[in-house]
């Protein structure tokens, strides 16, 4: 059944109930009111009446002539013989009279059309008094027919302001629901019609319009992630294909006679430097697959100054003659001790490999009320500027141009981005200001 149907017959039954409830009870109580006002002028009547003296019959055609309301009298002998007394009223049949009698009350009582009233005269016999209910009854249909027009009325002037109130309503349910199925059948572009105000329906357009915002994004975030992977998974097919295909090169050259020694330990040399360089390449995709698949980080208080300074000594260490300058604040911050030296590790490995001993290189840490922000600078060549727009990706492939003389694997940068990630903070790549190279920024929240 449709939400249309539902309200208007809803509608329908609490006006029905309501009007029939209340318009019952006014026509109820209208012509009990009527009924008891007759009973008590009858009653006043009967109690005119002489049952002990020899003139009671008199008593009555006196009470009757003097009735303000239109009432029979008649008298029944011990015998069962009916004598009328006073006709104003209705006509009173010898049945009809027997029939009364047997009642035996002492009260007015309602039988059939009539109001009736017996009284035992203490000389012998009985007196029925009968007045008419035809007038009161007809009243009473007037009323019920009165009260059925008012129904209909008030159910048709109801339905039309139901109507009236929820059309517009209507209307935007009707658009959702269609904006909804176009969007259960794959539309996303659907657009979900926008309703001012502070009503259910307002609420309801508001929340769908966000959950398909929301599920837009998560739809581009899982094609895009999607597409990082395909992308990666190509890369590393690639690195790991070529060291291959030289190894086998080399070790089909070797099968043949005509190579000499020098030859010979020379194309070992090469195979040896493949395998290693495959080996660095495997290594960094478990460390980026153990960073991915780490539940929780293991927070401890680290002193960020000790790792970042240890991280300098062991850059100069690789090149002594580079110069390495260092700006840290004293700062402890629970994080992960082991992802953050493996920061910086990446970060000095890559300066080490693609940046000349006589270029210098920076560290720096500082801190603020909410976060520590650590530099990583160099004065190289630094990077192109499409790859300072584009970032990094723990899945997309840094510097596919990198040199393979350099040892190294064209990883490390995508291992940062996820360690930062992973850390709760995030990695920047900019141009260095004072140094002209790279400048590797990591913001993590204290």
């Amino acid at each position: 059944m449709r939400l249309t149907t539902k309200l208007f017959l809803s509608t329908a039954t609490l006006v029905t109930l309501g009007t029939a409830a209340v318009g019952v009870s006014t026509v109820a109580v209208n012509y009990s009111s009527e009924v008891k006002t007759l009973a008590t002028a009858m009653n006043r009547d009967a109690s005119l009446i002489d049952v002990t003296s020899y003139d009671a019959l008199g008593d009555a055609l006196a009470v009757g002539q003097e009735s303000d309301v239109p009432i029979s009298i008649a008298f029944v002998s011990s015998g069962g013989l009916v004598t009328l007394i006073h006709d104003d009223g209705p006509k009173v049949s010898e049945s009809l009279a027997l029939e009364l009698l047997r009642s035996k009350r002492s009260t007015s009582f309602e039988h059939g059309d009539f109001l009736a009233r017996t009284l035992k005269l203490d000389t012998g016999g009985d007196l029925v008094m009968v007045s008419s209910l035809a007038t009161i009854k007809g009243n009473l249909n007037r009323n019920l027919i009165a009260l059925g027009l008012l129904y209909v009325g008030v159910l048709l002037l109801m339905l039309t302001l139901t109507w009236l109130a929820l059309r517009k309503d209507m209307r935007s349910i009707k658009r959702l629901n269609a904006a909804a199925t176009a969007i259960a059948s794959g539309d996303l572009e659907a657009t979900i019609p926008r309703k001012r105000g502070n009503s259910e329906i307002a609420e309801l357009a508001r929340s769908l319009d966000s959950m398909v915002d929301r599920l837009q994004t998560a739809i581009s975030v899982e094609r895009e992630s999607k597409r990082s992977i395909e992308s990666f998974i190509g890369d590393a097919s690639h690195e790991l294909r070529t060291p291959l295909t030289v190894i086998r090169g080399y070790s089909e050259l070797l099968k043949t006679a005509k190579a000499d020694q020098k030859f010979k330990n020379a194309a070992l040399d090469k195979i040896v430097g493949e395998v290693d360089r495959m080996s660095r390449l495997v290594e960094d995709l478990l460390l980026l697959a153990r960073i991915g698949q780490k539940p929780d980080v293991e927070r401890t208080p680290v002193n960020v100054e000790d790792v970042a300074l240890t991280a300098a000594e062991n850059l100069s260490i690789l090149g002594p003659k580079r110069k390495v300058t260092h700006k840290l604040d004293q700062v402890t911050l629970d994080t992960d001790r082991d992802l953050l030296t493996q920061f910086f590790a990446n970060a000095i490995s890559n300066i080490h490999r693609y940046v000349p001993v006589s270029k210098e290189a920076a560290i720096s840490v500082t801190k603020s009320s909410k976060s520590v922000t650590i530099k990583i600078e160099d004065a190289g060549a630094g990077l192109p500027s499409e790859f300072y727009k584009a970032g990094l990706s723990g899945f997309q492939r840094f510097d596919p141009k990198h040199s393979k003389t350099s040892g190294g694997t064209g990883l490390g940068m995508n291992i940062m981005g996820s360690i930062a990630e992973h850390l709760g903070g995030e990695v920047k790549l900019s141009k260095s200001r004072t140094l002209g190279g790279l400048c590797i920024t990591l913001k993590l929240p204290r």
